[in-house]
């Protein structure tokens, strides 16, 4: 998941949508930020409680 946000965020920078296309923010442009910092949380939840089972936490 937090490839395919970076992908989304790589697009939206190579080919910007002016406001011509839309009268509004795309919902897909706003939900960018948060996906990321959920994608973000998910990693770091996953590495910790990967450290946690090894026994190394």
């Amino acid at each position: 998941m937090l490839v395919e946000v970076l992908f989304r965020l790589g697009v939206g920078m190579m080919h910007p949508l002016t406001p011509d296309y839309y009268r509004r923010t795309p919902p897909g442009k706003i939900g960018n930020l948060p996906m990321l910092a959920l994608s973000l949380a998910m990693v770091v939840l996953a590495i910790r409680n990967t450290k946690i089972k090894q026994g190394t936490g």
